[in-house]
């Protein structure tokens, strides 16, 4: 993917001026797609309120690198208060559609979020194109300036290094090969199973280990061998669902061994594309009723699909219910299907063991990722790096945020430390 310059945009947690997110097919600058964006919404930019009653504040508190700096706040909220300066933004992009890995293919928009700020509910845009362009800024303590590059990287698949299209791009490619070359080995986290993971096979010549199912699987996709499974007991996971059916309607399951899927009749109707689920060639996925997929072993992943609602909402239900019985989050960015996997098992759960196994320290690690199933990943590590499309709280953390897949943001990165 070429590198698009983009417009810069102050990022005081990052103690420079920085590229802000910009579609590569958009000929306009921020600015002018910002003021499009008001006249849609029938407000000139210019309409910003500010409370100021009672309110003293220092100028010289707030810092901010303008030089070279174009700025676009249509539709932007500023709050002042006597504590400081606290910006709220919108994080959005544009048609192009994602798949997500889970257990079985997905497409999705991308969606980029909106956030008014920390108390308010999240809201997501709903229509593919963009509708305003914005920055997202906060005075906190800047993370120090990494300058050693680390001695591990580790990186989510879907939205964050594969491109929107599913593959791997050129410059991603080059990026993990010349780490590779320098002996900085790469890893791939994802939520993805084993039978999923074709775009980066062959990739690595060295270092071929996969985390996947979410950590409870770790594989070696150059050899194509299970490493470790810590699996859902077939026992279990019909206590879970028979507790979750009590208590939430609308909800449909499948489960996962990793090496096939089976999905309700619901599940399937839910989804509304049968022709994924119900291919006579493929052995890999199956449909039936609840019994039958319970008794058919052990798993790395229960699927809980509700018919219609709010993701986030709805992962916190299940968490909720199921309690620490089982560990549940997403990785989708807009359909209500939350991913359930044996207790404590977690991205970062993995990742620390392997670590351990390798000698390298949490601090060393560099970690991409964009969905809620990388948080506890990128809590972790000392060189976090969220993709600038990423959920709500992944934004939230002290983290690098780095620019798109569509855009290689992953292999553009790697290629500063190398």
């Amino acid at each position: 993917m070429a590198d698009d310059p983009g417009v810069l945009v102050p990022d005081v947690a990052a103690g420079r001026a920085r590229r802000t997110d910009r579609d590569l097919d958009l000929s306009q600058p921020a600015a002018a797609v910002a003021a499009a964006a008001d006249r849609r919404i029938g407000q000139p930019a210019a309409a910003v309120q500010f409370g100021v009653a009672a309110v003293r504040f220092a100028v010289a508190a707030v810092r901010f690198a303008v030089a070279a700096v174009r700025f676009a706040v249509a539709a932007v909220r500023v709050a002042l208060s006597a504590v400081g300066l606290a910006v709220a933004g919108v994080r959005v992009t544009v048609t192009e559609r994602i798949g997500v890995g889970l257990a079985e293919p997905e497409w999705h928009p991308i969606r980029w979020w909106w956030r008014a700020d920390r108390n308010r509910q999240r809201e997501r845009q709903s229509i593919a194109e963009i509708e305003a362009v914005a920055v997202t800024s906060e005075l906190t303590t800047p993370r120090p300036v990494r300058t050693k590059p680390p001695r591990l990287i580790v990186s989510d698949l879907d939205g964050t290094f594969l491109s929107p299209d599913g593959t791997v791009s050129e410059r991603n490619v080059a990026a993990v090969r010349a780490a590779e070359d320098a002996g900085i080995p790469v890893v791939f986290a994802t939520g993805r199973p084993i039978r999923f993971l074709e775009p980066i096979r062959g990739l690595r010549r060295t270092h071929a280990i996969v985390i996947a199912s979410n950590g409870a699987m770790t594989y070696d996709v150059g050899r194509d061998l299970v490493l470790s499974v810590t699996a859902i007991d077939h026992r279990l996971a019909a206590e879970a669902f028979s507790a979750l059916r009590g208590e939430l309607d609308g909800i449909a399951f499948g489960v996962d061994s990793g090496a096939r899927a089976g999905y309700e009749q619901r599940y399937v109707d839910f989804h509304g594309c049968e022709e994924l689920f119900i291919a006579p060639d493929d052995p890999h996925r199956y449909v039936g009723e609840l019994p039958e997929l319970v008794a058919d072993g052990d798993f790395v992943k229960l699927l809980v699909l509700q018919e219609s609602g709010d993701v986030d909402r709805f992962t916190a239900e299940v968490a909720r219910v199921l309690g620490d019985r089982l560990t549940a989050t997403h990785s989708s960015p807009t359909r209500p299907l939350v991913e359930v996997s044996a207790a404590g098992v977690s991205k970062a759960a993995t990742l620390a063991r392997l670590c351990d196994q390798l000698g390298v320290p949490a601090a060393d690690v560099a970690a991409f990722g964009d969905m809620p199933n990388d948080l506890e990943m990128l809590r972790w590590v000392g060189m976090p790096h969220v993709m600038a499309h990423g959920h709500p709280d992944l934004l939230d953390l002290d983290a690098e945020v780095i620019g798109s897949n569509a855009d290689s943001a992953v292999g553009a990165t790697i290629e500063t430390w190398l």
